[in-house]
């Protein structure tokens, strides 16, 4: 708990520093992706995409299929350059969650960091904070990492962790 309070400080104290700066992403925010998601018990395919409209402005949405669950996040996201390796970025999702006769609605925030490791490795990590109507509301740390292993293609992975639920994703995304 006390290395999500650090991080989200680290994270709230840089933010005004990247929308001040106003510095074009070195890194793609265009993208469609899909592969395998695991929720705790649930498993099943997710595809997911991101357009960048400017230099620092994006919609994204994702769709998961699971077991049991449909999980959809529609919503958009502001991304700036901190420096020519390393990009912040803050993403607003509305979210639709059907469980079989269960069905909600929430709000999903996200911040996070991408970090460039080398010209074809990518390395990042932040916080996502859930909110929904009649449950309770979680903050997670999740990390992520992409392999760029062919022009415009790259492996994915993803873990995500909180106090109800842990997600991990595999998959690929192409960049245009």
């Amino acid at each position: 708990m006390k290395a999500k309070f650090l991080f989200g400080a680290l994270l709230i104290a840089m933010a005004p520093l990247g929308f001040a700066a106003q510095q074009p992403s070195n890194f793609d925010y265009s993208h469609v992706e899909g592969g395998f998601a695991d929720f705790d018990d649930e498993s099943g395919l997710f595809v997911g995409g991101s357009f960048s409209f400017t230099s620092n402005i994006h919609a994204v949405a994702s769709f998961y299929s699971l077991d049991d669950t449909d999980l959809i996040k529609i919503g958009a996201g502001y991304h700036t350059g901190f420096t020519n390796k390393l990009d912040g970025y803050a993403e607003v999702k509305l979210i639709s969650l059907s469980a079989g006769p269960f069905d909600e609605d929430g709000l999903n925030v996200t911040g996070g960091v991408r970090f460039a490791v080398q010209p074809n490795v990518e390395i990042g990590g932040g916080l996502n904070f859930y909110s929904f109507d009649n449950l309770d509301s979680e903050t997670n740390l999740f990390v992520n990492g992409a392999f760029t292993f062919a022009k415009n293609l790259a492996v994915i992975a993803e873990f995500e962790s909180g106090d109800v639920m842990d997600h991990l994703q595999v998959g690929v995304r192409y960049d245009f």
